[in-house]
């Protein structure tokens, strides 16, 4: 039995490489802290009601290597770019807030503690079905 094809652990799986994605990214905006006019980004929320209408409409073809021909990297389509406030610069351009990008950081952190733990739950519960607690 897959459990990747089951809809509960297909959308855990997408939330786990949700959460994945924004590590990185979050990770690439601490890095370049000191780059001059770097604009921090954000991966959008991950919205579970978006996720089914684009599995529903549509299949198309995501790269997972940035050297694939014709694709383009899973993450970097889902790039959000919020606005920055005024104050939020520096002097060389730079709007990268480190206290925001860690507060992040421990959200995303959160966000994957919980996942495991509702995967651990429902592993439990398949087993408590197949009596092998």
């Amino acid at each position: 039995m897959d459990l990747g094809k089951m809809s509960l652990f297909a959308v855990l799986k997408k939330r786990m490489d949700y959460i994945g994605n924004r590590q990185e990214v979050l990770a690439e905006n601490i890095a370049n802290a000191d780059t001059p006019k770097y604009i921090a980004k954000d991966l959008k929320p991950f919205n579970f009601k978006d996720l089914m209408r684009r599995q529903a409409m549509h299949v198309s073809p995501v790269g997972t290597d940035s050297k694939h021909i014709g694709t383009e990297p899973a993450r970097m389509r889902e790039y959000a770019v919020d606005d920055p406030k005024p104050y939020e610069s520096t002097i060389n351009g730079n709007q990268v807030v480190l206290e925001e990008q860690m507060t992040k950081m421990s959200e995303s952190q959160v966000d994957h503690e919980l996942t495991t733990e509702v995967y651990k739950k429902n592993m439990r519960l398949f087993k408590i079905a197949l009596g092998k607690q």
